[in-house]
């Protein structure tokens, strides 16, 4: 990761740890939505017990909690430093055992291949600053580390979502933050990067690495700024999300995948 851009987003990620929930669900119609949406698509598949599970890019925990309930041992992996310790108090408080936590970048996982049984990764590919690149090297090495048949779960956000700037071009005001927690949290640390993807690019990627798509699930239908203006509009967004066509117009897309075949390093020897 180039050096100044792991700078930026580090900073900016631990910033912002201490406060993330409470600051990105006050924008119910934006971040907050597909937060909700991420843990409903989650908790319904997580229904087995899991082995080895791992939350690559736990930010401040929220999904540790649905993990935890299914997983013989959890390993969280951040890189942020203060998402980590968040992430820890939220587990103590829980009292769901004991979780890991590994300070680390997820296109390096400093983990052995063919050891885990679920991955997870959510709202992390899109801030990773090689792109495309970074994304087909961090999804190779959730194939490396997963067992045959292990599942992963992962989410990018979608370019043809934009498309909408044709016909509605007014953004969300984001008005439920306040102008001290938009100099805070925002402005003196911005997020630079937040590359979009196509969703043939992921599935392309995943068939490549020896990912079987079981589940694709679209999320977002409009643009945040029409809900703001139109909230009656949030309720049709699962409507829209469903429809072939319309919903590759979304905002993002989840996948739930299962590894076909042994991690390369496995394969080769």
């Amino acid at each position: 990761m180039d050096r100044s851009a792991s700078l930026n987003l580090r900073n900016h990620f631990d910033s912002i740890a201490d406060a993330y929930y409470r600051i990105v669900d006050k924008v119910w119609y934006d971040v907050g939505y597909y937060h909700q949406r991420e843990g409903e698509f989650l908790r319904g598949r997580v229904c087995d017990p899991i082995g080895l599970a791992i939350d690559a890019g736990c930010g401040p925990g929220r999904h540790l909690l649905s993990l935890a309930r299914r997983a013989h041992t959890l390993i969280a992996i951040d890189f942020s430093r203060q998402m980590l310790k968040e992430a820890k108090e939220r587990i103590r408080q829980s009292g769901l055992g004991r979780v890991d936590f590994v300070q680390a970048d997820v296109r390096r996982l400093p983990l052995r291949q063919g050891v885990a049984d679920f991955v997870l990764n959510l709202e992390v590919l899109e801030h990773l600053p090689g792109g495309l690149a970074d994304a087909r090297t961090t999804i190779g090495e959730f194939g490396r580390v997963l067992r045959r048949h292990g599942i992963l779960l992962v989410e990018a956000p979608l370019r043809r979502h934009k498309g909408w700037k044709h016909f509605y071009s007014r953004d969300a005001s984001y008005q439920e933050l306040t102008r001290d927690e938009r100099s805070r949290y925002y402005e003196r640390y911005p997020l630079l990067v937040d590359y979009l993807f196509g969703d043939k690019e992921v599935d392309r990627i995943l068939t490549h690495v020896g990912f079987l798509s079981e589940t694709k699930r679209f999320i977002g239908f409009f643009p945040a700024g029409l809900i703001e203006r139109h909230p009656w509009l949030y309720k049709l967004n699962e409507v829209f999300e469903r429809v072939p066509i319309l919903n590759r117009v979304c905002r993002e897309a989840l996948w739930y995948a299962k590894l076909d075949r042994a991690s390369p390093e496995k394969t080769s020897t």
